[in-house]
């Protein structure tokens, strides 16, 4: 690369740049947005590697490959992309693999929480206008408690195997 630096005294000054070539470095992944990932929304990861020539990328999740381009992009994230994912930039001095990024997927409306005041609204009888409880936890996850009301309008908790 050659670089032509600003005119003095109608002369120019020409100056060398970095000409050499080298393998990339180790690349670093970045994940927009950087705040919690809820399912639903989009997500894009990007791989960023100092190479010359400038490294080619390839994404792999738990080390099947899932795409290739500097950027990975999920447009509606769902709760199955949750996973060890990581990236490879190559050139033609070489190739390297990022560090693992656990990509981290929280769902919607989940919560005991939100759980537990629903069922408690659908025992009192009232309009939850139509909402329902999703879980998108995988099928190994602690089950969660069921809740009811006794007559004397006490919450009871109980652990239970049924889907809430």
């Amino acid at each position: 690369r050659v670089q032509v630096s600003e005119r003095e005294r109608g002369r120019s000054t020409l100056r060398i740049s970095d000409l050499r070539e080298n393998a990339p470095k180790l690349p670093s992944v970045s994940v927009s947005p950087s705040a919690e990932i809820v399912e639903g929304s989009s997500v894009t990861l990007t791989c960023s590697s100092d190479a010359n020539p400038a490294a080619k990328y390839t994404w792999f999740k738990e080390n099947l490959l899932k795409g290739q381009g500097q950027s990975y992009y999920f447009p509606s994230i769902r709760s199955e992309d949750r996973g060890i994912y990581y990236c490879q930039a190559e050139n033609k001095h070489g190739q390297i693999k990022s560090l693992q990024h656990l990509l981290d997927v929280q769902c919607k409306s989940h919560s005991v929480l939100l759980i537990v005041l629903q069922k408690f609204f659908q025992i009192m009888n009232f309009n939850t206008n139509g909402s329902s409880i999703y879980n998108c936890c995988p099928p190994d996850a602690p089950k969660l408690p069921s809740v009811s009301v006794s007559p004397s309008a006490e919450i009871v908790e109980q652990f239970s195997d049924s889907d809430l």
